[in-house]
Parts: C-alpha cells; structure tokens; sequence
C-alpha cells in the first residue's frame, strides 16, 4: 500500500490538487488517499468527505504520527512550507510542495540543506512544468531544430483584480516559466516597478528585462489589475515564432493554445481543448502530471526532478521582486 497525506485544504489542494490526486488513484492501483490536514479543521473535514481521505486532522505532525505516510504533498500558504516540509522530510518522508517553497534564498537553501542531509527525495510543484500544451510547444521547438538558436522570449502576464501587495509569489510562475522553456538560468535581470498607489500601498505592474546563460534575451511583463486574465509566451527563434496561450483558469483564452509561424506563413496550430492534454483543467494545467511524476517517482526510488534545488534561482529573482531590487547577477 502507498500511502499518500496532503497538508493544506483551500482552494488549490481542492480545485486542482485534490482532483489530480484522485485521477491517479485509479490510475495506479496499491496507492490510497490516507489523509488530510488544515490549521482549519472545517477544510480538513470538508476536503476528506470530498475525496474520500480515510482521516483529516488540524496538527499534521499528528497526521504524520499516525498515518505513517509514504508521501506528502504540502499545499499549505508559502509562509509556513519551509517549516513544514523540513519537519517532514527530517522523518525520511518524500514531499511535494506548492509553489513558491519559501520567500527568500536563505529559506529554500534550509529545505535543500535537509533534504540533501537526509537523502530525501522531493519535488516543488511548478505546475507549468508539467503543463502538457507547454511540453508541447518545448517539443516543437526540438523539432524545428530552433531551440539552440532561441532568440527572444516574451512573457505577457496579467490578473484582474488582485490588489494584493505580494503579486510576485504569482509572478514566479512567469519567471521560471521562460527559464522552463529557454531550457536555461538567468545570467542577469533588470527590473522596473510601476507602483500603483491608487489601487493598494504594494500594487504595482513589474516589468523585467534580462538575458539568459544561454544569451537568449527575454522580457516579462506582470499586470495584477489588467482588464483581463492573461498568460501568453512568445518566442522568437531562427526562421520561426511561436506563441503559446497558457490554458490558465479564469482566462478568455482557456483552453489557450500554440500558433506556429515559419517563413510568413503559419505551420502548425495546436489547440488546447485537444484530448491528449485532458479534458479537465487540472490534467490541462499540468497538476495531474506534477502529482502523477511525483507519486510514481517515489515508488520507483527515483529521483523526480523539478526538486527543490531546481527552484532557487527562480525564488531568488521573486525575492528581488518583494525587496524592489532593480538588478539581478547569476550567482
């Protein structure tokens, strides 16, 4: 029997963790839903009816104590995942966690440390990773022979109403988005923050210009109160251009899609609502495939990738971000 327990039951271990889960019960026999935890012992109740997890409690080292799970994914808020995912992986126990997996470089440098101390296996659920449309457009750009010759990448990021003064733990996503897909780090950022006083003290559009390792230069834009909820990518290589409609929840454009252009004319058109994405928006949004590879990694003893270490550069440029840092240097 494998044992999985979630920590954290709002609104993504709900809408998109909890689903994922449960399409990969019946998926791969031998695994069930242990149990479930929240600080708020109503979710826990309510997230455990809902998908038939065997127990639900408030303290999760209770949880841990008891169900003796053999994974745990941690969707709690990104202030408390450091803490968390330390005391679990200190008891030998693979964990998942949501994303970002802290605010600063120091705290993703403590759950390396442990993780790397105790030899425990991990993974950060950067959801569009595992987005199939976005391995779709990483497959095309093998395919056209353009990845090695990537030019420009252009990332247009915008919310509708989020008048919250911490955008940029969304904002991450965009970043490590286009280090996804450039298949490289950052080698330097410039940032310029238009504050937006009038809506909220910390509301402000962010905008970064930078170059790649891999001398790719790329350009993000972040939009917390546009006029409507985008997530688009471009990217210019030798003789083609792509754009990719990110399939984001709550976007006109769901289920998103890729336009292909070479020589002037367009070559290729793939669309979201194609079958072999899923047909729901978990499985198109890529939380199924981070749960299923997470899961399947660590019953086979495998190493999952997308672990923690994987994530600091992307924490490290969020951080600049929250501290209003104009420049960023690859350490």
């Amino acid at each position: 029997m494998f044992k999985i327990c979630i920590i954290g039951c709002g609104e993504i271990a709900t809408n998109f963790h909890g689903p994922a889960i449960k399409k990969y019960l019946e998926g791969y026999p031998g695994a069930v839903f242990a149990a479930c935890c929240d600080s708020d012992i109503s979710k826990a109740k309510a997230f455990a009816g809902k998908y038939n997890c065997g127990s639900f409690y408030s303290d999760y080292k209770e949880m841990i104590q008891k169900e003796q799970p053999d994974a745990v994914s941690i969707t709690a808020p990104y202030s408390v995942i450091p803490a968390i995912a330390c005391d679990v992986m200190r008891l030998g126990i693979p964990v998942m966690m949501e994303k970002p997996p802290g605010a600063s470089r120091s705290e993703v440098l403590s759950i390396m440390e442990v993780a790397e101390k105790g030899g425990v296996l991990n993974q950060v659920a950067f959801n569009r990773r595992f987005t199939p449309i976005v391995n779709e457009l990483r497959k095309m750009l093998n395919e056209a022979a353009a990845k090695d010759s990537i030019y420009n990448i252009r990332c247009v990021f915008q919310r509708v109403g989020r008048r919250d003064n911490d955008f940029y733990t969304t904002a991450i996503h965009g970043i490590d988005t286009v280090r996804y897909i450039a298949g490289s780090d950052y080698e330097q950022v410039c940032f310029r923050y238009q504050e937006l006083p009038d809506i909220n003290s910390g509301a402000t559009n962010i905008y970064l210009d930078g170059v790649m390792k891999s001398k790719t230069a790329v350009q993000l834009a972040f939009v917390p109160v546009g006029g409507k909820v985008i997530e688009d990518y471009f990217v210019t290589c030798r003789n083609h251009d792509f754009s990719l409609q990110m399939p984001v929840w709550g976007s006109p454009e769901y289920p998103g899609g890729i336009v292909h252009f070479s020589g002037n004319e367009r070559s290729a058109y793939v669309k979201g609502d194609d079958s072999r994405f899923g047909l729901e928006m978990f499985e198109k949004f890529g939380f199924y495939e981070e749960n299923a590879n997470f899961f399947n990694a660590v019953r086979t003893g495998k190493a999952p990738g997308s672990d923690i270490s994987s994530a600091l550069q992307s924490v490290e440029i969020a951080e600049c971000i929250r501290q209003r840092q104009t420049e960023y240097k690859r350490l």
